[in-house]
């Protein structure tokens, strides 16, 4: 079903309407008067997150039922995609991982030993020599799904009883074998490897807001220094101005995220990393969602940038009037936000989590509004964004502050305030009211 998207502004001259505060958050969202998105966090085990949730709903102004059933629901929606049986199931585990041991030799039974006669018979089947055998591992094998959606799955199988399920995980570092569908450790292997050795270090990023950027840069560089067959694979339609050190056909310009998709898949990439949700949940296993937080602009003076509205960026609400659609601000909307909170002197008024106040030690620096043809251009790491888009820069001086921000406990801005639905939207919500009464009333 295809949600419905409102666009929200407000009166520039009421009293209503307009920005409170500017928040320091961990998952940045736009303003208080919504649930804010809250993101299953990675290693994150189903009682940590609902525990999380639910306080920051009912902080929201829910009851604690609705604010219940609303993480549940999250959670549940964070596996949009079944988990395998073999996840959820130990004797569908066992018996397939027992097929693999029988057809494909599954092995070793205890990879700290030697194992000299399992490998020398490995290296036997892939007609090399025994070293090279033991680099043949699950852990660079593309059947080894190690996405952080599989080992969710992993985790809620595995359960809470005997202790944080992710230990468990990482102590073994498991994941997920999709030619025999069963939990497998990364240092076992099996004959089935050698059918996609070749394609098990393909690794592509995307470019704006993804390569472009000094993490994103980072991890190209970390990756050419593994040893990967990296490449740069973008929606631009052309290469100009992709400023990497990678050989011109390992660079491509797709023209869209849909080419972009398909040459990602044609090339047999392993992993690809990229900043669109529609592309990464397109490549299921294979994509990896970059995020935007964020940067520390200056370490030394203790600055901090970021994004405070991103310009027709759709973001995901849900609520019990009307349900799930997505919001977006325009370029004219966020101009019109960003005077008004200038206006009313709100430099200043900053807290954390949408909830605690900071009384001092963190000031505003900067304030713009990007606009490509005057010039405004956006800081590194957020080239991808739209023209109107508003960034702040903080001067941290609180130590609390700081230090929650160098640990990633803070992670971006988002604003908090009230705005106006489109009339026509509120209009609309009124008669579905009427319609429901009515049949309510027996009429």
């Amino acid at each position: 079903m295809k949600l419905p998207v409102y666009k929200l502004d407000i009166n520039e001259w009421d009293e209503e309407t307009g920005i409170e505060f500017v928040s320091l958050v961990e998952a940045p969202a736009i303003q208080k008067d919504f649930l804010a998105f809250v993101e299953v966090g990675q290693n994150e085990n189903k009682d940590e997150f609902i525990t999380r949730c639910i306080k920051y709903v009912i902080d929201e102004g829910k009851a604690s039922e609705q604010a219940v059933a609303i993480c549940n629901s999250m959670w549940t929606e964070h596996f949009d995609e079944p988990c395998p049986i073999a996840t959820q199931d130990i004797k569908t585990n066992l018996a397939n991982r027992q097929k693999a041991i029988d057809v494909a030799h599954y092995g070793p039974l205890n990879p700290n030993l030697p194992n000299d006669e399992y490998w020398k018979a490995k290296a036997k089947m892939f007609g090399d020599s025994v070293d090279d055998a033991k680099t043949a591992r699950c852990k660079n094998c593309s059947f080894f799904n190690t996405s952080q959606a599989i080992k969710d799955c992993i985790a809620q199988g595995i359960g809470n009883e005997g202790g944080n399920p992710f230990d468990v995980i990482n102590a073994g570092d498991l994941g997920y074998c999709e030619a025999f569908d069963f939990k497998c450790a990364s240092s076992r292997t099996c004959d089935a490897w050698v059918a996609i050795a070749q394609n098990f270090s393909k690794v592509s990023f995307d470019w704006d807001g993804v390569g472009s950027t000094a993490d994103g840069k980072k991890m190209i560089q970390d990756a050419i220094d593994n040893g990967d067959e990296v490449y740069v694979i973008s929606a631009r339609d052309s290469k100009e101005n992709i400023d990497i050190n990678l050989p011109s056909d390992h660079i491509f310009a797709t023209g869209s995220n849909s080419a972009k998709i398909e040459k990602v898949k044609a090339l047999g990439i392993s992993k690809h990393y990229d900043n669109n949700p529609d592309v990464v949940k397109a490549l299921g296993s294979i994509g990896q969602k970059f995020k935007i937080q964020f940067a520390i602009q200056d370490e030394e003076k203790r600055i901090v940038t970021g994004a405070a509205m991103i310009a027709d960026l759709p973001i995901y609400r849900r609520d019990d009037v009307r349900g799930e659609y997505y919001v977006v601000f325009d370029k004219d909307s966020i101009f019109k936000i960003a005077k008004k909170w200038a206006r009313g002197n709100k430099y200043d008024a900053v807290n954390t989590h949408h909830k605690t106040p900071i009384a001092d030690g963190v000031s505003l620096f900067e304030s713009y509004i990007i606009d490509r043809e005057r010039g405004v251009m956006p800081p590194n790491g957020f080239e991808e964004v739209a023209d109107g888009s508003w960034f702040v820069s903080y001067l941290i001086d609180n130590e609390e502050v700081w230090a929650k921000v160098k640990s990633g406990e803070f992670k971006g801005f988002s604003v908090e305030g009230v705005f106006d639905f489109p009339v026509d939207a509120d209009e609309q919500l009124i008669e579905q009211m009427k319609s429901i009464l009515s049949q309510w009333n027996g009429k």
